[in-house]
C-alpha cells in the first residue's frame, strides 16, 4: 500500500483536491498535490505545489519581457512537475479535467506509461447553459429551473469549444470519469457518479434544538441558489410573527463557515439545483436540517437522504414546518450525519474508486441520457467563433 502514490490536481474547486489528499493519506497512501492557485475560501489547505507561486520573481519584471518570462517559466515549471509526478505516481486524479502540458500531452504520457487517470467533472467545467435547458425541457423541469438557466446563461464559464475538448479528452484517455447527469449533456460514454467527499474528522457535529432556530443561507451565486426566493420566504415568516435568527453569508472562508454550521439549526442551500451540493452535505455533517432542490431519480439520490426537497414554490411551507416542529427538525439533523457517514466519507469513496480501477468487470452508475443534434453543436460553435 505504501508504495502507491496518487497525484491530485489542478483546479481546487469545492475543496475536492484537499479532501482527496486527506482521504488517501488517512488510508496510508502517499499523495502529490498540485494546484494552479490556492482557493481563497480554503486558506488552511496545504498542497505540495501551487503553480502561481512559482512565478513570484518574474512578476517584478514589466512589459513584454516580463510576460514572456512568466509564460516560459510557468510552462517549464509545469513540465518539470508533471514528469516528476509521472515518475512517482501510479494514479492521476484530474479535478475538473484540464491539463498541465500544452495540447494535453500529459494525457498521452499517462496512457503511454500505463498509469491510471481519473477525471472529475463538477458542473460548470462542462455544462453549457443552452444544452442544459434542452435537457430540462425533455425532462419537463425547464419551468421549475428557469431562474437557474437564466443565471447560467449570464455567467461566463468558458466556451462550448473548450468544454467539448475537455470531455473528449477525458473520454479518450481516462480510466474513470466521475460526473453527474445534470451537467453531462456533452458526455457520450458511461461514467460513475461524482460524490461530495468530506474528511469527517474536520467536521464537528451538534444539534442545538433551539425553540427559535438559527437559519443560514450561504449563496456562492445568488441567481443559481435562488436567494431572492429565500429572502421572500424569510420576510413573510417575520411578518407573520415567527421568531428566528437568519444569517445570509457570502465570501466567508470555509473553516469559519463550518464553525457557524455547527451552531446553526437549519441551512437553506440551492433552490434551483438538480443535485445535492457541497454546502448541503457539509450542513448535514454538522447537524443541520437542510432545505435544497434535487431531482432524486435523475441523479440517483438514495431514498434515505433526509434533505427536504425544496424549490421556490414550496420554500415557505417547508421552512415554516422546520421552525415550528422541533422534533422533526432534530430528527432530520441527526439522520443527516448518519447519511453523510454512509455516502460522503471521502475515505470510503477513495477505497471504492481504487477497487473499481483494479476490477476487471466494470459497471457504471450512468449511461449518457441525452443525445444532442450535431446541428445544434455546430450552430453554437459557429456563433462563438463569430462573436
Amino acid at each position: 500500500m505504501s508504495k502507491l502514490r496518487i497525484f491530485i490536481g489542478f483546479s481546487e474547486i469545492a475543496n475536492f483536491v484537499n479532501s482527496y489528499k486527506k482521504g488517501f493519506e488517512a488510508l496510508g497512501y502517499k499523495t502529490y498535490t498540485v494546484v494552479g492557485h490556492s482557493n481563497k475560501y480554503y486558506p488552511n489547505a496545504r498542497y505540495d505545489v501551487v503553480l502561481s507561486e512559482k512565478n513570484q520573481f518574474f512578476r517584478q519584471i514589466p512589459g513584454l519581457l516580463g510576460r514572456f518570462l512568466r509564460s516560459f517559466n510557468a510552462r517549464l515549471c509545469a513540465a518539470f512537475i508533471f514528469f516528476k509526478a509521472l515518475a512517482r505516481c501510479q494514479i492521476f486524479y484530474y479535478n475538473t479535467g484540464g491539463n498541465i502540458l500544452p495540447f494535453r500531452l500529459d494525457y498521452w504520457f499517462i496512457k503511454l506509461f500505463r498509469k491510471k487517470l481519473v477525471v472529475i467533472f463538477l458542473g460548470s467545467d462542462i455544462r453549457h447553459w443552452y444544452l442544459y435547458q434542452l435537457d430540462l425541457e425533455r425532462l419537463g423541469y425547464d419551468e421549475l429551473f428557469a431562474p437557474c438557466i437564466e443565471a447560467y446563461r449570464k455567467q461566463d464559464f468558458g466556451k462550448l469549444k473548450d468544454k467539448l475538448e475537455r470531455v473528449n479528452a477525458a473520454e479518450a484517455f481516462a480510466d474513470l470519469i466521475l460526473s453527474q447527469p445534470g451537467f453531462a449533456q456533452l458526455q457520450t460514454k458511461p461514467y460513475n457518479r461524482v460524490n461530495v467527499g468530506l474528511f469527517l474528522p474536520d467536521y464537528g457535529f451538534a444539534v442545538p434544538g433551539r425553540k427559535h432556530p438559527l437559519i443560514v443561507h450561504a449563496p456562492s451565486a445568488r441567481g443559481v441558489k435562488g436567494t431572492e426566493f429565500v429572502e421572500e420566504a424569510i420576510q413573510r415568516l417575520v411578518k407573520e410573527g415567527f421568531i428566528f435568527d437568519f444569517r445570509l453569508i457570502e465570501n466567508m472562508p470555509n473553516h469559519k463557515l463550518l464553525d457557524l454550521l455547527v451552531e446553526s439549526d437549519i441551512v437553506i442551500d440551492e433552490l434551483n439545483s438538480d443535485t445535492i451540493g457541497v454546502l448541503s452535505t457539509e450542513a448535514m455533517a454538522t447537524g443541520n436540517a437542510v432545505l435544497t432542490s434535487f431531482m432524486a431519480d435523475f441523479v440517483k439520490i438514495p431514498k434515505t437522504c433526509p434533505v427536504q426537497n425544496t424549490n421556490r414554490f414550496n420554500i415557505y411551507e417547508n421552512l415554516k414546518r422546520l421552525i415550528i416542529d422541533i422534533d422533526f427538525r432534530c430528527s432530520l439533523a441527526n439522520e443527516g450525519r448518519k447519511y453523510v457517514e454512509m455516502h460522503h466519507d471521502i475515505c470510503n469513496l477513495a477505497v471504492n474508486e481504487l477497487a473499481w480501477l483494479a476490477s476487471l468487470n466494470k459497471s457504471y452508475d450512468f449511461k449518457p441520457h441525452f443525445t444532442i443534434k450535431k446541428s445544434i453543436i455546430d450552430y453554437i460553435l459557429k456563433k462563438e467563433r463569430t462573436s
